[in-house]
């Protein structure tokens, strides 16, 4: 599935090289996606270098921060605790 997004994503850069004056809605219109996906990826696709294609990459889903260590105290009681 990431490889049809990545296609829209190149297919959108590509119609903002060939067609700078195009409106969301237009490009929303050729690419097959919605304004909103349009417009978060323009914004990306303008403010990266037209050499970078990492910028074509969808950004991690998985969490950027570990969740929270539970308490020592907490694990002691649940190891020592027989229910």
């Amino acid at each position: 599935m990431e490889a049809v997004y990545s296609a829209a994503r190149a297919n959108l850069r590509r119609l903002l090289i060939l067609h700078p004056a195009w409106t969301s809605a237009q490009l929303a219109q050729a690419t097959g996606m919605s304004k909103s996906w349009v417009d978060k990826w323009k914004r990306r696709l303008l403010s990266a270098p037209l050499n970078d294609e990492q910028v074509l990459c969808g950004f991690s889903r998985a969490p950027h921060h570990p969740s929270p260590r539970l308490d020592s105290e907490v694990v002691d009681r649940l190891a020592r605790d027989p229910r």
